[in-house]
């Protein structure tokens, strides 16, 4: 399905695959072409995801908190599917992040590759989170 990006650029169109593939629209003589990517980029693209949307989560809740209440946050990215020990539906978490306030506050997201900052940080994935492994998480809660 095709959708307009821009109404004031009526020639730029984002392609949405019903099968669910990521693919790019091409702008050619005012014809739209599909191209899908391979595997290997679409699994590199997923994993940048999920290490940028944990990054993002930590960085937008921590700034937004003016009062000040917020040290340190657990984020975890999840995903419905089956738990492999017992088949049924679960939620699976395929990253976690515990960051502190000051680690958060010293990054400056538009410079930094999202894996390597996500790994600094101390953030855990089994593997690469397109495989779709679950972590094991053990929180603490103190009161």
């Amino acid at each position: 399905m095709f959708t307009k990006a821009d109404s004031a650029q009526p020639y730029i169109y984002r392609l949405f695959a019903a099968n669910g593939n990521c693919c790019r629209v091409i702008k050619k003589d005012r014809e739209l072409r599909e191209q899908t990517h391979s595997d290997a980029a679409r699994k590199r693209f997923f994993d940048s995801v999920v290490y940028q949307m944990a990054l993002r989560t930590a960085h937008e809740v921590l700034k937004g908190d003016k009062a000040k209440h917020i040290n340190e946050m657990d984020v975890l990215c999840v995903i419905d599917g089956f738990d492999p020990a017992t088949g049924h539906a679960a939620q699976l978490v395929l990253a976690h992040l515990h960051v502190e306030l000051e680690e958060v506050r010293k990054l400056k997201l538009q410079n930094v590759d999202p894996q390597a900052c996500f790994k600094e940080l101390g953030g855990k994935a089994k593997g690469r989170p397109c495989n779709l492994k679950p972590v094991t998480v053990l929180a603490a809660f103190v009161e």
